[in-house]
C-alpha cells in the first residue's frame, strides 16, 4: 500500500542502522564456498536478502534464521558437477550477480535468468564475465539471456588490472581468487566499505589477503578454516544512515543514529555539513542536527570516497529548498532522473544537462501523489513529503522494502506523521 505523509513535523529520537544491503550478498556467497558453518550477525531483514536465501536453496545451500537479524549458513547439502539455476528471484535483485563466484565449484554452471536490480540505465555484465575468463572459465552468453560457464583450463597465477572501478566486479574477483589455490593480484579495485567487509570476512576464513598499494590486492587463495564455526558481523548500512541525515535536513530536528560510522560515507559528510547538517560522533553513535536553512552545493557521484550514486536522490531533496541553485553530476547511472521528475509534481524546478541535474532551490513543496520508481527514489520522495505542505502519497513500497527494514516505521518513531498499512 502507498505511504501517506503529512509534512511539518520535526524529527527527534534515536534509530539503529540495519546491516548493509551492499555487503550481505557477497559475504553469503563466500560463506557457502567454505562449506563450513558460518553465522552472520546484523543480517539485514529486507526483501533482497530473503530472495537471496531462496536462490541459495536452488544451489542446495543450507541456511537457517537464528533470529530476526542472524543467519546461519552450513554450506552445500549436495554439490553437483553441473547445475542449472532458473530461480525467478535472480531477476528481482542485482545482488544475485554474486552467484557468478560459485563457478569454481561446478564443471558447468548455467544461469537462465537475467540479473535484476533497479532500472537506472545500462547495467552491463561484460566486465564480470571477463573476470571469469581471466580465471580460466569459458563463458557462453546465449540470445535467450542464458549464461553457460565452464571450467576449461587451470591457471597458476592471475593478474588483473581493472580498466574501470566496479564494486561487484571487484568482489567477484576477490571471491574466486580466495577459493582457488592460486596467487592473484588485483589492481584498481573498488574501495567501498562493503569491499573491506568482504575482505575482513575472508581473512577469518584463512584467506591471505594483503594490500600492495592503495587499490592493489594480493591474494593467496585457498580457504583454511581455523574453527568449525565462524561468526561475522556485517557492517551497518551507510545508505540508511545518509537517508536519516537527509530526513533531518528536510524536516529539521535532532536525532541519534546508532551503529553509524561517519567515515563510511566518505566526502558526502563534508557535503552534508555544507548543506547544514551538524554532526556529533563518538564510538559509531552519531547525533545529527539541523535547524537552519539549507545551503546550495555542487558535487558529483563516483566510487568511494566520492559520493555514492545511491546517495544522489536522497541528498537532492533538501537542496530543493536551498537558498540558491545546486548541481549534481551523475557519473554512474545515466538514467537516474526518475526521482526529480516526480519531485517536479510537488513544485521543484530543475533542468538536466550533460548528466548533471540543476536544482533551482527555494521551492515551496506542495503535497501530491508521486511514484517511487526504484529504491532510493522512493525513499527520497518520502523525505520530500516530510517538508511538504499538506499530504503526500508515495507509491513504490515494493522497491523500498528491497533495501530498508521498516524505514517508514523508524521515521514514525522519530515523530513523522506517516500512515502505512503494510510493513515488512
Amino acid at each position: 500500500m502507498p505511504y501517506t505523509i503529512k509534512g511539518g513535523k520535526r524529527l527527534n529520537g534515536e534509530v539503529t542502522l540495519q546491516g548493509s544491503k551492499h555487503s550481505y550478498a557477497a559475504i553469503m556467497v563466500g560463506a557457502a564456498m567454505t562449506n563450513n558453518k558460518v553465522v552472520l550477525k546484523n543480517f539485514p531483514k529486507i526483501l533482497d536478502s530473503e530472495n537471496m536465501v531462496n536462490i541459495f536453496k536452488e544451489f542446495n545451500v543450507l541456511t537457517r534464521k537464528i533470529n530476526r537479524n542472524t543467519l546461519r549458513i552450513d554450506g552445500f547439502s549436495k554439490l553437483r558437477k553441473n547445475i542449472t539455476i532458473s530461480n525467478k528471484n535472480v531477476e528481482k535483485l542485482r545482488d544475485s550477480i554474486y552467484i557468478l563466484a560459485f563457478a569454481p565449484l561446478f564443471n558447468e554452471l548455467c544461469i537462465t535468468k537475467c540479473f535484476g536490480g533497479c532500472i537506472l540505465g545500462e547495467r552491463p555484465i561484460m566486465a564480470h564475465l571477463q573476470v571469469l575468463k581471466e580465471f580460466g572459465f569459458s563463458v557462453k552468453s546465449l540470445k535467450n539471456n542464458n549464461l553457460i560457464i565452464k571450467r576449461y583450463k587451470k591457471v597458476r597465477e592471475v593478474k588483473i588490472d581493472f580498466i574501470k572501478k566496479s564494486v561487484s566486479v571487484t568482489k567477484i574477483a576477490i571471491l574466486i581468487s580466495s577459493y582457488l589455490k592460486i596467487n592473484t593480484t588485483l589492481k584498481n579495485i573498488a574501495l567501498e566499505p562493503n569491499v573491506y567487509d568482504l575482505i575482513n570476512f575472508l581473512r577469518k576464513m584463512g584467506v591471505k589477503i594483503e594490500f600492495l598499494d592503495y587499490d592493489t590486492l594480493k591474494i593467496r587463495g585457498g580457504m583454511r578454516m581455523k574453527n568449525d564455526k565462524t561468526i561475522h558481523t556485517i557492517i551497518s548500512d551507510r545508505m540508511e544512515g545518509v537517508t536519516f541525515v537527509c530526513a533531518v535536513l528536510a524536516a529539521k530536528g535532532k536525532i541519534k543514529i546508532k551503529n553509524f560510522n561517519l567515515r563510511s560515507i566518505g566526502y558526502a559528510k563534508d557535503i552534508l555539513e555544507t548543506m547544514g547538517a551538524k554532526f556529533y560522533a563518538k564510538n559509531n553513535v552519531v547525533i545529527v542536527e539541523c535547524n537552519s536553512e539549507i545551503n546550495p552545493v555542487d558535487f558529483q557521484t563516483g566510487y568511494y570516497p566520492l559520493t555514492c550514486t545511491d546517495m544522489h536522490p536522497l541528498m537532492a531533496v533538501p537542496l530543493c529548498v536551498a537558498d540558491g541553485e545546486s548541481g549534481i553530476r551523475e557519473t554512474i547511472f545515466k538514467d537516474r532522473w526518475g526521482y526529480i521528475k516526480e519531485l517536479s509534481k510537488m513544485g521543484v524546478d530543475y533542468k538536466i544537462k550533460d548528466q548533471t541535474v540543476y536544482i533551482k532551490g527555494k521551492a515551496k513543496l506542495i503535497g501530491n501523489r508521486v511514484n517511487g520508481l526504484d529504491i532510493r527514489s522512493t525513499a527520497s520522495l518520502i523525505i520530500a513529503g516530510l517538508m511538504a505542505t499538506g499530504e503526500t502519497t508515495v507509491t513504490g513500497e515494493q522497491f523500498l522494502e528491497r533495501a530498508y527494514d521498516n524505514f517508514p516505521k523508524k521515521l514514525i518513531s522519530l515523530g513523522a506523521n506517516i500512515k502505512i498499512t503494510n510493513i515488512l
